[in-house]
């Protein structure tokens, strides 16, 4: 199995396109002057527009991953919040309430109910 390969070598792209343009500048020699200095031209106009658009598609790529990540961590905030406020939903139970509101009295009797309703509901969960 190869590995993977996670980066582009632009050094070995440029010199294989500058070898290019030397074996095209070179090869014809009876081409004139003028059209493969033209050629040379274009095969330079093409690497300077070359390295750009790469440039152009990196910079893309990590906004695109600043965008992403930000967007991701926010949806992961508001499902936070809402699973948050989900759970206080879910943890009110009227009966537990009334169990708390009769511990907090100020009368024995309530005490001892309370402390049976609080054990029938650990019973019954």
């Amino acid at each position: 199995m190869q590995p993977t390969v996670n980066y582009l070598n632009l050094e070995y792209l440029l010199v294989r396109m500058r070898d290019i343009a030397v074996t095209v500048h070179g090869s014809f020699g009876s081409i004139p002057a003028d059209i493969t200095a033209l050629i040379t031209g274009i095969f330079i106009v093409g690497m300077v527009a070359s390295l750009a658009l790469i440039v152009l598609i990196v910079y893309a790529q990590m906004k695109l991953m600043h965008t992403e990540h930000a967007g991701f961590s926010a949806m992961e905030e508001k499902e936070l919040e809402r699973k948050t406020a989900d759970v206080e939903d879910f943890g009110r139970n009227d009966r537990w309430d009334t169990i708390v509101k009769l511990a907090s009295s100020s009368a024995h009797g309530d005490w001892r109910r309370a402390i049976l309703e609080a054990e029938r509901e650990l019973v019954l969960t």
